[in-house]
């Protein structure tokens, strides 16, 4: 099957025609909007049995969902493709077909009728939009047998296929229609609490900008900008960058009042337009004119979360994307548990690194997690500060941690342990992703050498775990596959 719809999401919009193909795909019957709608049991018999192929599935399920009809995804040519291939760019139907069975590329046949990308299917003529869904049918059938065929030589890869993809497209379906209920006076209370404040902001820093440029500036534009930092106040040089990694390096070189203004400004400017304004209608200030936002009539938002949409395997989201809202109250109040309903967040426990000690089997950590009786940041920070790898107590140790983090005497205890753990941390959970010395001296402002002493210090703790990354790093160097537990 294969719908084509006036719009990319199914509330408020309509599908203009479902194509299905059986046998070889040499034949395609073509249902038009009217027929769909309009013979609705038929529809639902129709959709209801049988075994449905689909090319990203996930897409067109839920239009008949969003009827009551529980249509569903058996087999999907761009999971497979994703199986195959989980770098991007490789899976629309095109591609896919060029790939495997050298087809001709078809998608052009409708660019006379799409000025732009915004422009609805609905301006396509009927016949001309069947004629195209009928090719995309003929290419999708084509495609299937072989890439079946070819899945079958990789049981690893059936396995990820028929047990996490395909069930995760009616959950997540199911998920996106159900939507995530939005506090809309909670989100009016931000926009104008992020609006104070940005107002605010901008006074303080104009002062900068009347003291040494004359006039008021636009902290907006990245030229103006340059002019006052680099310029003016002789922060760095011209040729750098305004952006927040720039600022951050000003700040830790000058540690001058108006760089730790311009982060705090950006970061409301983000959290304003980002996370709040897009969520509900909102006038632009300058226009007047309306900006939609993502929430629907029902009071919630159907977010997109896309099965394809990452090299390793984590969902990706947009229209909102759900997945990157930050961590505080704030912005997370902005969406409410419906009416006798709790959120309820779960967590995995250091995930990461109770991973790596069952596939390294290294017996240090094996032992951290199997007996749990003593933190893995401890013992790691106990590596990096003390004689050998112990937890660290008593008065000795406080005093070598206190002089190595080059901390005041008279320094809490319970700060001086935090600061060390916080190193410990970052090298427990950076470890595993490759992180290295400079990235962590830069963190913490240590010199290279010192933040190498750590990742040694940890190398040596857990050398068995160590041993399992360099031999993960150096097989694809060695020809060698690597499979995930998935």
């Amino acid at each position: 099957g294969d719908v084509e719809t006036d719009q990319l999401h199914w509330y408020g919009g309509r599908m203009l025609c479902h194509g299905i193909t059986k046998e070889n795909g040499d034949h395609v019957d073509v249902i038009p909007e009217k027929l769909l709608y309009g013979m609705h049991n038929t529809t639902k018999r129709l959709m209801e049995n049988g075994r449905w192929a689909w090319h990203n599935g996930l897409f067109d399920i839920k239009w008949f969902r969003a009827m009551g009809i529980k249509a569903d995804v058996h087999e999907d040519t761009v999971l497979l493709s994703y199986t195959f291939n989980e770098n991007g760019g490789y899976h629309d139907l095109d591609q896919v077909a060029q790939h495997w069975i050298r087809a001709p590329k078809h998608k052009g046949m409708l660019d006379e009728y799409l000025p732009n990308k915004k422009t609805s299917y609905r301006v396509i003529p009927p016949l001309v939009l069947a004629k195209y869904n009928a090719i995309d049918l003929s290419k999708q059938h084509r495609v299937l047998k072989p890439m079946l065929a070819e899945l079958q030589n990789h049981p690893h890869l059936t396995s990820l296929y028929r047990t996490l993809l395909i069930p995760a497209n009616d959950f997540i379906a199911e998920m996106q229609l159900y939507g995530v209920k939005v506090d809309v006076d909670r989100v009016k209370q931000n926009y104008q609490k992020l609006t104070d404040e940005l107002a605010g902001l901008n006074e303080q820093l104009q002062v900068y900008a009347r003291k040494h440029v004359g006039t008021d500036i636009n902290f907006g534009s990245p030229k103006q900008l340059k002019d006052l930092l680099y310029g003016k106040l002789g922060l760095g040089m011209m040729s750098m960058s305004t952006n927040e990694a720039a600022l951050e390096d000003i700040s830790r070189k000058y540690d001058h009042p108006i760089v730790s203004l311009l982060l705090d400004y950006r970061e409301r400017i983000k959290a304003r337009g980002t996370y709040v304004t897009n969520l509900i209608d909102f006038p632009n200030p300058k226009t007047g004119k309306i900006k939609p936002g993502h929430m629907r009539a029902d009071g919630r938002v159907h977010a997109d979360f896309k099965l394809i949409g990452t090299q390793t395997g984590r969902l990706a989201g947009a229209a909102p994307n759900l997945l990157n809202q930050p961590r505080g109250e704030m912005i997370r109040s902005q969406f409410v548990a419906g009416e006798g309903k709790i959120f309820g967040e779960i967590d995995l426990n250091q995930a990461e690194l109770r991973s790596l000690a069952l596939m390294s089997g290294d017996p240090v950590l094996t032992e951290i997690y199997t007996k749990n009786e003593v933190s893995i940041h401890d013992v790691t920070t106990g590596a990096f500060f003390a004689p050998k790898a112990e937890v660290m107590k008593g008065e000795q140790a406080y005093e070598r941690v206190r002089m190595q983090l080059h901390l005041p005497v008279g320094t809490e205890p319970s700060f001086v342990y935090g600061q060390a753990k916080m190193r410990g941390k970052a090298v427990n959970f950076g470890i595993v992703y490759g992180r290295e010395a400079f990235s962590l001296a830069k963190e913490f402002n240590i010199p290279v050498d010192e933040a190498q002493r750590w990742i040694d210090a940890w190398m040596d703790t857990y050398s068995e775990a160590a041993r399992f990354i360099a031999w993960c790093r150096n097989a694809p160097i060695r020809k060698k596959d690597l499979c995930t537990v998935f």
